[in-house]
């Protein structure tokens, strides 16, 4: 059926190929001849229609031209793919009866407008582009890891896949659009493998694509209700990455049809792997998988899949020891993070307070999974084929055993100073799909055995569960307020950038490195991250920490930061002690060498 499916469907898949091959020829010629076709425009010595687009008479250097062609390539890449994305929901959902397909279709455009509207809206976050400027330094020819007397400090206490997932960011040289460009990196993570986890074996049916679309929404909107989850679904970090490849080996795990073919195992394990280099602590998921093969197909296939992981495990962590100095990757990774104190100094209330944000977070998600659980296993109750087969043909079993497992590391990463709310995502992102993907098996099950009345409540019930989640929160502004929040999330960011330009060399902002990347090509440190590599107990010298600051810098200039932050930096740097006032950074805090 689903074979026929898609012949019906070869012109649609057809044009969505040559979109995305635009999308990719576009990207490639703007990389390789973007910058000289500006600076013939801007020289007179392109095509007439060309020429014509710089004003005349030229007003500004064409380093001017340059950074408005790379914010317009930005602009406009995303909205391309987007409607690639918009054009894929309609042709999957064109085969829906008119109700359907109106209801289908409003909210798989609002979940995609507030996705893009919380990706414009992630230069706001600092932390964004601080990251992101350990992502632009492999670029500019910097080393991955450094150790712990070397090298500029930056937060690089995760695995390399976390910046290596990011590198298409750097085809940006604006940090406005190249955080915004990152920012749609970690959604397309999050969002796209759960999307295949609810849809993949829905489509060939009207009724269960409709379900399908309507739990998936259900996930988007948890996640946009949940500071954990939103957190991780638009934040440069690595979260969204490790959540994504982790769901992406569940799906190539659950989806395979020949259950012992050894392909699909390995390539599942293989994600895996990937995804425990890129967040330590979804390392679980290593026994996670293999614990549900065991109990859906049996001790030999969880064997052979066992036998996958340890071979992935030794195969992609040889090259990175090797190419990435396994002594540095490795203080890194672990000993760094390992050293991090407790939040308190009781570690029974630390333990306690992070299980209790925990138990807040996804009560109601475990409640359900248990009552479904029991409730299913009277359906199935004999035979233990029977069970294997109904938990082999049950993915949100699979994700709900995922989250299961992720809890402890989750805790442990939230008790250590400096954790956020998003440390918790590794248990809440799984539980959450598991359960909306009941929500598709409870009511297509439904559907199928009783009447057009009761079809129509179960829609109706999950309909009013997604109103529910949409009016929870005030999602709906004004368009000129919605431009104006946009555009107040670029100011930082733009001020910076600005004004380091205009000062090379001369402004340092010890918490944004990633503007001085762009303009000087010099790596400087994140101030944040010193401090927190002494809680650590890896305290640095000064002359470590001058080494790595602008030579000729005239100003510090802290933003946000007050008392402690301030004092500690100015403890490296005694010579900037006195506070002025600079017109143009009348937000920061800045201070200027005696």
């Amino acid at each position: 059926m689903l074979q026929g499916r898609y012949s019906e469907n070869r012109v649609a898949t057809l044009l969505i190929l040559i979109i995305f091959f635009c999308i990719i020829l576009s990207l490639a010629a703007y990389i390789l001849f973007g910058h000289n076709i500006i600076r013939a425009m801007y020289d007179g010595k392109s095509s007439g229609f060309l020429n014509s687009i710089v004003e005349k008479p030229i007003r500004h250097p064409v380093e001017y031209y340059i950074e408005k062609g790379d914010e317009l390539f930005a602009v406009y890449i995303i909205p391309l793919v987007i409607s690639s994305v918009f054009f894929v929901f309609f042709r999957l959902f064109l085969r829906l009866n008119l109700p359907d397909l109106l209801i289908a279709l409003p909210i798989t455009m609002f979940s995609s407008a507030s996705i893009i509207y919380r990706t414009l809206l992630s230069p706001a976050f600092m932390w964004n582009s601080r990251r992101l400027a350990w992502v632009f330094s492999i670029a500019y020819g910097y080393k991955l890891y450094y150790g712990p007397h070397s090298g500029p400090v930056l937060p690089t206490i995760y695995g390399p896949m976390a910046a290596l997932v990011y590198l298409p960011a750097t085809l940006v040289n604006n940090p406005v659009y190249a955080v915004i460009l990152g920012s749609c990196i970690s959604a397309c993570f999050y969002f796209i493998p759960m999307f295949w986890l609810h849809a993949r074996n829905n489509l060939s049916d009207p009724k269960r694509s409709l379900f399908a679309l309507l739990a998936f929404a259900c996930f988007c909107l948890s996640t946009f209700n949940s500071k954990t989850l939103s957190y991780s679904a638009f934040a440069i970090h690595a979260d969204a990455p490790a959540l994504g490849l982790c769901a992406a080996a569940c799906a190539i795990l659950y989806f395979r049809k020949q259950r012992e073919n050894i392909t699909p195992l390995f390539l599942s394990a293989i994600f895996s792997v990937l995804t425990v280099f890129t967040k330590q602590i979804f390392a679980p998921i290593l026994l996670a998988l293999p614990f549900y093969v065991l109990l859906a197909d049996g001790y030999r296939c969880s064997k052979r899949y066992l036998l996958c992981i340890s071979l992935s495990l030794f195969f992609i962590s040889i090259p990175f020891l090797i190419f990435l100095n396994a002594k540095d990757m490795i203080f890194n990774m672990f000993i760094n993070p390992i050293h991090h104190p407790w939040r308190f100094p009781d570690k029974t209330y630390a333990l306690c307070a992070a299980s209790k944000l925990l138990i807040d977070r996804s009560i109601l998600l475990i409640a359900v999974l248990i009552f479904y659980y029991f409730f299913r296993s009277l359906s199935v109750s004999g035979a233990t084929d029977k069970k294997k087969l109904w938990l082999g043909s049950s993915p949100w079993v699979m994700l709900a055993i995922v989250g299961f497992f992720m809890i402890p590391t989750s805790l442990l990463g939230r008790v250590k100073v400096g954790s956020g709310v998003n440390t918790l995502s590794p248990a809440v992102y799984f539980l959450s799909g598991a359960v909306t993907l009941v929500f598709i098996e409870f009511l297509s099950d439904l559907s199928s055995c009783h009447s057009r009345l009761t079809q129509m409540v179960t829609k109706t019930v999950l309909i009013a569960f997604i109103m529910l989640k949409l009016f929870s929160k005030a999602y709906f502004y004004p368009i000129s307020d919605t431009l104006d929040k946009i555009e107040l999330a670029k100011e930082r960011l733009k001020l910076e950038y600005g004004f380091a330009k205009k000062h090379p060399g001369e402004v340092y902002f010890p918490d944004d490195p990633l503007v001085h990347l762009l303009i000087e090509g010099k790596l400087y440190h994140n101030v944040y991250d010193v401090w927190e590599r002494q809680l650590a107990g890896f305290k640095i010298s000064r002359e470590h920490f001058r080494a790595h600051i602008p030579r000729d810098c005239r100003w510090i200039a802290f933003c946000r930061y007050k008392g402690q932050k301030i004092s500690y930096t100015i403890g490296y740097l005694p010579e900037f002690s006195k506070s002025v006032e600079i017109e143009e950074l009348s937000n920061y805090s800045v201070y200027e060498r005696k």
